[in-house]
């Protein structure tokens, strides 16, 4: 068995809860049935129970998984040790709400024993889909916990990310619910790539992949904390997954998407993957001056440090720029064009918090590097359209003027495109001529 998932079943699985847990929801269970109200509330209730204990409550345990670690100060244990990051990620996903996932299985169990006589017609989709979307919000609560472990969070901190979680969890239960509940009166039937297939099914197919790839996400977190050298292609493929994903949905409203669409629904990904690698990164500046060094090609050994969010905002730029030319006048074509000025914004950001790490000592860069484009991006164009100038405003922030102002638009882009290019040039620069200085004793 996986250690780490030895160890939470060890902690959080004890002969009391076993014990307590079917005896409550088997007394919850008893009141619907002395009502002799039939096998729908029972159908519901596992289902709601499932999504506020196993989906909600595990997904914020998920959540706190290495924050409670670097808290109890057992994280750098758990970083040294051999497990390798793949196991110690799968450990986490499922160890660190087993309790929850316990509650769960009677729920699942419950469910499975009513929902046919209750008139679910689609029952095992829904279950499916129930499983892998706790899947997904747990595996994507281990990610960011992984992500966030070198930072040092507050408990309104963890309160905000459990509301946030607890929001998800209310978008996805009913969905999970009720694809299959009652299948007349929505639209029974979908065509993916050509296969024809019923709705429930294809949701529950969707809501495994899209479970794997939080698993990936997981894994490869795991693996940026334990300091491993790995290639960035993970947004990529990911970014190419959800372009042929969309691709081949085809529903009796809706018909494919366009190939702008699709390159700029790839970009947009690559556009998010750019912020997330450049905030995983290390924003201390002897390891930003390593970055400089590998940019440089200055030793072989530098390349392992190749910045993943510089790889992902240069595809993204190139996806955006194609998807911009392709782009059609209707409405949904023109939301195409939106892709390029969201991936030069992505790299002049990261660029421009790079180079805030690098030449700032004060502590804090990152955040420093945050407020400054907030004040580039919000008060700056609000102040422009006060004085009157709608251009300079479109011209500094470009996403306003893809629609109405091609031209200003493009215009905007290639200012972004320069204040990132010169970022850049800043960050590229050798540490021994650059704005660093050696650190104060």
């Amino acid at each position: 068995m996986n250690p780490e998932l030895r160890r939470h079943l060890w902690l959080d699985l004890g002969m009391h809860r076993l014990v307590l847990v079917p005896l409550v929801l088997g007394a919850l269970a008893a009141i619907p049935l002395f009502a002799d109200a039939g096998p729908a509330p029972l159908a519901w209730g596992a289902l709601t129970i499932f999504g506020l204990l196993t989906i909600g409550w595990g997904s914020m345990r998920a959540l706190g998984s290495v924050v409670e670690e670097v808290r109890d100060r057992t994280w750098d244990f758990q970083r040294m040790s051999t497990l390798p990051p793949a196991s110690l990620a799968l450990g986490k996903v499922f160890g660190a709400p087993v309790f929850q996932w316990y509650i769960g299985a009677w729920c699942l169990a419950v469910f499975a024993a009513t929902a046919p006589a209750a008139g679910h017609r689609h029952w095992m989709a829904s279950l499916a889909a129930m499983v892998t979307s706790a899947v997904t919000l747990h595996a994507l609560g281990v990610a960011a916990s992984t992500a966030s472990a070198r930072l040092v969070l507050g408990e309104r901190t963890r309160r905000v990310g459990g509301i946030i979680l607890l929001t998800g969890v209310f978008n996805v239960v009913p969905v999970a619910a009720l694809i299959g509940w009652d299948a007349d009166a929505l639209p029974v039937m979908v065509r993916w790539w050509g296969l024809p297939m019923a709705r429930p099914l294809f949701v529950a197919l969707s809501s495994a992949l899209f479970a794997a790839w939080a698993l990936v996400a997981a894994w490869r977190a795991m693996q940026h904390a334990m300091r491993e050298p790995a290639l960035p292609w993970a947004w990529p493929v990911f970014a190419a997954f959800v372009a042929l994903w969309w691709s081949g949905l085809e529903t009796p409203a809706t018909a494919r998407p366009s190939l702008a669409l699709l390159l700029a629904a790839a970009s947009c990904v690559l556009a998010v993957g750019t912020y997330f690698g450049g905030l995983q990164e290390p924003v201390n500046p002897v390891s930003r001056a390593r970055m400089a060094l590998a940019w440089r090609g200055a030793a072989s050994a530098n390349r392992a440090r190749w910045p993943s969010w510089a790889t992902n905002a240069v595809l993204a730029i190139m996806l955006g720029a194609a998807a911009f030319a392709l782009a059609g006048r209707s409405t949904m074509e023109a939301l195409a064009r939106l892709a390029l000025p969201f991936a030069l914004m992505a790299l002049r950001d990261m660029a421009f918090i790079s180079c805030m790490a690098l030449a700032s000592h004060a502590r804090g860069p990152v955040s420093r590097g945050v407020f400054y484009i907030a004040l580039a991006d919000l008060l700056l164009p609000a102040v422009a359209m006060a004085l009157g100038r709608p251009e300079l405003a479109r011209l500094i922030f470009p996403m306003w003027g893809v629609f109405d102002n091609v031209g200003v638009a493009a215009g905007g882009m290639a200012f972004h495109a320069a204040l990132a290019l010169c970022a850049l040039a800043v960050c590229l620069r050798s540490p021994r001529q650059g704005p660093w200085k050696a650190p104060r004793r």
